[in-house]
């Protein structure tokens, strides 16, 4: 079997007029988010992604299956990482007859990122997911649990949740959903409604 993945950790940088991110080929994440037009009270960028949250909990965009042991396997592993154009990064793992793909398509233009996922073991096709996890919000400004949500959005209407209410997992059927504080919004953006699954700490499209 052909062995595929990194010695080492290594993280990517993209970079637009609107934001800088940070892609880590550790379980393949969105490891930082800095928005360039909002600066916060020290005049930095600010950043959307809480680095203790996803050391913790995970970063966002990790894969999530129904075996938590391939799970875990996925978090740690060590994608071959490739910077394919300043804005598309492509990441690859194969060991242990898993083979994982992902791709970030980074918009030059728009607060967008598209997202591309295959996972297989033995060559069979394993349904996943990929995760908002961690807080996600302004990382500058006290946390508010309040207002931090989850939003759904089906035939133009939006509805909202507050996270820390959410006792049970739950499945709705959406175009787009995600998490919220009182200034940002981080959401799956999908082509038709699909399953999108919402917990207190994540929520995760199909």
């Amino acid at each position: 079997e052909e062995v595929l993945q990194a010695e080492s950790a290594k993280d990517v940088h993209v970079e637009t007029a609107l934001y800088q991110a940070v892609v880590s080929n550790e379980g393949g994440v969105l490891k930082s988010f800095k928005l360039k037009e909002y600066p916060n009270a020290k005049k930095e960028p600010v950043e959307l992604i809480d680095s203790y949250a996803g050391r913790q909990v995970g970063f966002p965009l990790a894969f999530v299956t129904a075996d938590a042991a391939l799970d875990k396997t996925l978090s740690q592993a060590k994608f071959v990482i490739q910077q394919e154009t300043p804005y598309k990064v492509s990441l690859d793992y194969r060991a242990a007859g898993i083979q994982a793909h992902k791709t970030f398509d980074f918009d030059s233009e728009k607060y967008l990122v598209r997202v591309s996922a295959d996972l297989q073991r033995n060559g069979v096709s394993v349904p996943h997911q990929l995760v908002l996890q961690g807080r996600f919000g302004d990382q500058s400004i006290p946390d508010v649990p309040a207002k931090r949500m989850a939003v759904h959005e089906n035939a133009g209407k939006f509805q909202r949740a507050v996270l820390s209410n959410i006792k049970e997992p739950h499945e709705v059927t959406a175009s787009s959903g995600g998490v919220e504080d009182q200034y940002f919004l981080a959401m799956f953006v999908r082509d038709k409604e699909s399953p999108i699954k919402i917990n207190k700490d994540w929520t995760a499209h199909v």
